[in-house]
């Protein structure tokens, strides 16, 4: 992959050389699909191809919001540099999407009965996206949002008339209980639809939900967060509603910047990595919790988007060819024929199928993952840091609970001391607190590691043919961490951070003069503390403690 710099970084991508008609273009062109989840990061990257592939309708479930309504929230959000490419290809895109007013927290998805129709009868392939990625949200929250919002499209699903498959956005730690993850279903903690009668039962009869939020974690153990949970009890679902309609689970990893479809790094969140290496671009960030040599398990968003897409279209030809077995079978037992084993096999089949979406196996360790992006970062800096970007790794809890306090909490009450008197409103410390809260929960899953059977994914990989790889790139096998972490440190900053290549010199001089400053603020910092360990040893004597200690071992040689 070649590098670019930030203003070039819109014209990557290419499709001329790919013919209009193949395998799996010819089969979304004229789709009706129904998309939830299209306002956020993923969801934007599904409908630009989808839309790049010629389909009939996109129905995009979304509400009203910040005085905007449905309609006018999608043509803003659907209209930045993830749109150029298609914007070349067809200017009238946004013809082609509809606004469906709705929302997964409510019954029925809040769907009028009008609408409601007009989906049953058009839809061709449901898309379940949205989820509230929250870990720290409350359980009866995303019971009603993650869970009964899936079981709420599912019966939808179940009514469509033209259905040929709902696809779903699980994610690969949904049962990190597990060490080795297959791509199959495994059995849930409990049944989902108990989980919606507690989560209803707290809101229709407005009962104090402290209860439910002091019982959560013994409730959820031993899923290390509400959100990991309630994904676990949504693909129970898929297992249960895939005996009636045909339906494949994704289940991606720690989703990052795209690759290079339809622009390379492009992002509009500050979640999960994302979010971590813009904090420390900023020197916001001093201490970060991993295991150095653990894999670390990410995926590039466009991989996710790709695969799901080829996903659909393999698992549509399986059964396609699997109902003319049926039939073929049918007929040879009214003829008086024989039926084989393997034909009868094939007859019990269930209609669910779960697919990996993760790094390959000889994937980066984390370490590497953090080195190569601060060597990023010192050469291309951000004009917004507020220091130099220093950081300090470690994986055990003890030691981060003393860098927290050395490098967070101290130096975070300096400075609102300082902006307190200089009538600053803006403060340190909330957001440290905020930035501890989620590393607490982010450092479960980057101090273990876990082992994905990616085999139904590569199989589908091997089915398309050479033209589809090269327009929906997806094989994951294809990534080389070391050639696009320039370019992803490139799309932070042009895209979250709004930079551009002028702003790179200033950044460097501004980095330069805060690496002096660093140097004396550490001289005078660490002078602070020894004076305060030596007066607090004096006050509570343990100075002499260790003296005495010192000169017993003295003596003893």
């Amino acid at each position: 992959m070649n590098k670019l710099t930030p203003l070039e970084i819109n014209d990557f991508w290419s499709d001329d050389s790919i013919p209009d008609s193949t395998p799996m273009r010819d089969f979304y062109r004229g789709k009706v699909i129904l998309l939830t989840g299209g306002t956020g990061f993923l969801g934007q990257i599904y409908v630009e191809k989808l839309l790049r592939c010629e389909v009939k309708m996109l129905y995009v479930l979304t509400r009203p919001k910040k005085g905007k309504s449905a309609m006018e929230r999608l043509c803003d959000l659907y209209s930045g540099p993830l749109f150029v490419l298609l914007q070349k290809i067809d200017p009238n895109y946004m013809d082609r999407v509809r606004a469906i007013d709705g929302n997964t927290r409510e019954l029925k998805v809040g769907l009028t009965d009008e609408i409601r129709s007009t989906l049953t009868d058009s839809v061709n392939i449901i898309l379940h996206a949205a989820a509230d990625v929250r870990f720290d949200n409350t359980l009866k929250e995303l019971s009603l949002v993650n869970l009964r919002g899936t079981r709420e499209l599912l019966k939808l699903a179940e009514e469509c008339k033209h259905l040929e498959m709902f696809a779903y956005i699980s994610t690969a730690f949904s049962h990190c209980v597990r060490k080795y993850i297959e791509e199959k279903f495994y059995e849930a903690p409990i049944d989902p639809e108990d989980m919606i009668r507690i989560a209803e039962h707290f809101e229709d009869h407005n009962e104090d939900e402290s209860v439910l939020d002091i019982i959560t974690e013994s409730f959820v153990w031993p899923w290390p967060n509400t959100y990991s949970f309630s994904k676990a009890l949504s693909e129970e679902l898929m297992r249960q509603y895939g005996q009636r309609i045909p339906i494949v689970v994704i289940r991606p990893s720690i989703v990052i910047a795209t690759h290079e479809d339809p622009i390379p790094a492009w992002c509009n969140n500050i979640y999960g990595l994302n979010g971590m290496l813009v904090a420390c671009g900023l020197g916001f960030l001093r201490i970060m919790v991993f295991d150095r040599d653990l894999k670390g398990d990410i995926i590039c968003a466009d991989f996710v988007t790709n695969s799901t897409l080829a996903a659909i279209w393999d698992r549509y030809n399986e059964l396609k060819l699997l109902n003319s077995t049926k039939e073929a079978i049918a007929d040879v037992s009214k003829s008086g024929g024989i039926v084989s084993d393997a034909n009868s096999d094939q007859l019990t089949e269930i209609e669910s199928k779960v697919y990996n979406v993760t790094s390959k196996d000889d994937e980066v360790t984390w370490g590497h993952i953090s080195d190569t992006m601060r060597d990023m970062l010192i050469m291309y800096p951000t004009t917004k840091s507020i220091w130099c970007h220093l950081t300090n790794t470690t994986r055990y809890r003890i030691m981060e609970f003393f860098l927290v306090i050395l490098y967070h909490a101290i130096p975070g009450l300096i400075f609102d001391f300082v902006l307190k008197f200089t009538k600053n409103p803006r403060r340190l410390m909330p957001l440290y607190r905020k930035t501890h809260l989620f590393m607490v929960k982010l450092r479960y899953f980057m101090t273990q590691q876990w082992t994905f059977c990616n085999k139904n994914m590569y199989a589908v990989y091997e089915r398309m043919c050479d033209h589809d790889k090269a327009y929906f790139p997806s094989d994951v096998r294809n990534f080389q961490w070391d050639a696009y972490c320039y370019n992803y440190n490139l799309g932070l900053l042009r895209y979250i951070g709004n930079e551009t290549i002028e702003d790179f010199e200033p950044a460097r001089r501004r980095m330069r003069k805060f690496h002096i400053a660093h140097l004396f603020v550490l001289a005078i910092y660490y002078t602070l503390l020894a004076l305060l360990y030596y007066y607090l040893g004096r006050l509570f004597g343990i100075n002499n403690l260790i003296s005495s200690q010192i000169q017993r071992i003295n003596d003893s040689f």
